[in-house]
């Protein structure tokens, strides 16, 4: 069987076999529309999926997902996430905006390697990772001594303080959080040891919250 024809099956499996108050909240969805209230900025990486690490229903969160969960800084080129901020923001009115990133990440790795060696070749991949550039520059500065998955972590962490401090320049989050109507968390999740931390923004550092 094909990969196709696997999840062709499990689509069917999904359809035919699921309890009958999960059917019944698709028709709720259907006939009441979305009202979720957390936006979730995440990794694409195929092992961290935001709604089954949350134990999150259809309908509970706003997913977007992108290389290394990088908010890139207002006015670029890149517009996907600025229309995804807009639309969860202005349209659904969500209360939190929670960035997620992770332990091993191939994306970190990247940018990583390519801040190391000073080589950042042409095309989308390195070109989107360039929000990535500082965070990592700092990372081999401030904690060369670190063994290579640590140091990974570090730089995950950094990118997504940055990440914290580019949202805050989107003027719909602004103005959302001058009226106390949205909050911001960033969050690190350690797939090996099954983790979660979140950075205490005033303190400037992650702390273990499960």
């Amino acid at each position: 069987m094909s990969q196709i024809e696997t999840l062709t099956a499990g689509f069917r499996r999904f359809r035919d076999e699921s309890p009958l108050d999960e059917r019944l909240r698709f028709r709720e969805l259907v006939d009441l529309g979305q009202k979720p209230r957390t936006l979730f900025l995440g990794c694409c990486d195929s092992r961290v999926d935001p709604a089954l690490i949350t134990c999150s229903q259809p309908g509970e969160l706003f997913v977007v997902r992108n290389i290394a969960n990088v908010v890139p800084s207002f006015g670029g080129d890149e517009k996907e996430a600025a229309a995804a901020l807009e639309f969860s923001v202005n349209i659904l009115g969500v209360e939190d905006i929670v960035i997620m990133g992770h332990s091993r990440c191939a994306g970190i790795h990247t940018a990583l390697a390519a801040a190391r060696g000073d080589v950042w070749p042409d095309g989308p991949l390195h070109g989107w990772l360039r929000a990535v550039e500082g965070p990592a520059r700092e990372t081999l500065e401030l904690d060369s001594g670190l063994d290579p998955a640590d140091q990974l972590c570090a730089c995950g962490r950094r990118s997504l303080m940055r990440s914290i401090e580019r949202l805050r320049e989107y003027p719909w989050v602004k103005d959302s959080l001058s009226k106390n109507r949205v909050a911001l968390h960033a969050w690190f999740f350690s797939l090996g040891r099954m983790q979660l931390e979140a950075l205490n923004q005033q303190k400037g550092v992650f702390e273990v919250i499960a």
